[in-house]
């Protein structure tokens, strides 16, 4: 009886171990999926991923976890997926924290972590299917949809 209870307790933890790397493999590929492109870099423009900083150009893929640097002379313009138009401003930094959309049946979500500076949305096809699928975070809070097109605005936390 003792074998079996233990070796019933060392399946249930091989169960558990499989499926904990299955969600991280998972967590990592969608940190990896492409979310759209940068239209526009004119001035000085980084685009962060993975820890390594490069200058971005126009035309350059962006992903899920990227994150776009403005500096005073940058601005940047991003056309996701789903034809979501991202401007952002001088001294400005966002991050692309989530982005999934499905173009067949136009299913997706996304959150934009606005780390500092100035952001003008214009909503794409998720918001205008399901505004309760994008978010907007800022370091004060969440902002949900408030319509077709918005500035979000965010200080740096000191």
């Amino acid at each position: 009886m003792l074998n079996i209870a233990a070796m019933m307790r060392q399946r249930k933890l091989a169960g558990a171990l499989m499926a904990a790397s299955l969600w991280l493999m998972s967590a990592q590929a969608w940190s990896q999926e492409e979310a759209g492109k940068l239209e526009i870099a004119s001035g000085s423009v980084s685009v962060t991923r993975s820890n390594q900083t490069r200058p971005a150009q126009a035309g350059m893929q962006l992903r899920s976890g990227d994150r776009i640097t403005t500096g005073s002379n940058g601005y940047a313009e991003i056309t996701l997926l789903d034809e979501t138009v991202l401007a952002m401003g001088p001294n400005s930094r966002m991050r692309i924290s989530r982005f999934r959309f499905d173009p067949v049946t136009s299913a997706g979500s996304m959150l934009l972590t606005v780390i500092k500076g100035a952001l003008r949305v214009t909503t794409g096809v998720i918001a205008q299917r399901t505004p309760e699928a994008v978010q907007i975070r800022t370091m004060l809070g969440t902002v949900g949809i408030p319509g077709k097109q918005f500035i979000v605005e965010s200080r740096e936390s000191d």
